[in-house]
């Protein structure tokens, strides 16, 4: 064996593991700005709901503050309201 490939050898696996380590550390350098994006996004949402119970709008499952019924529904009496409000409280639930 010539000394040209002996040298050769360890040097192609040294350029393929700093290539390696290269990747790996741009994944964590995007992985670590996706994560911190996150928690920026988690602080404002979360500032969001306080606010929202400080001003006495409690947070539902579905994402929406506890919206009151229209005027029209709460004078009609619940068997008055006919098949298509039925049918969208039907859907609400569902949800």
């Amino acid at each position: 064996m010539s000394p040209i490939r002996v040298t050769r050898g360890p040097n192609e696996i040294c350029e393929l593991v700093a290539e390696g380590y290269q990747a790996l550390q741009t994944e964590i350098q995007r992985k670590h700005k996706e994560n911190q994006d996150l928690k920026k996004k988690l602080i404002l949402i979360e500032s969001i709901v306080v606010r929202g119970v400080r001003a006495g709008i409690e947070p539902t499952t579905e994402g929406r503050a506890g919206i009151e019924p229209t005027t029209e529904d709460a004078q009609q009496p619940e068997s008055d309201r006919g098949h298509t409000a039925a049918a969208a409280e039907e859907e609400e639930e569902r949800c």
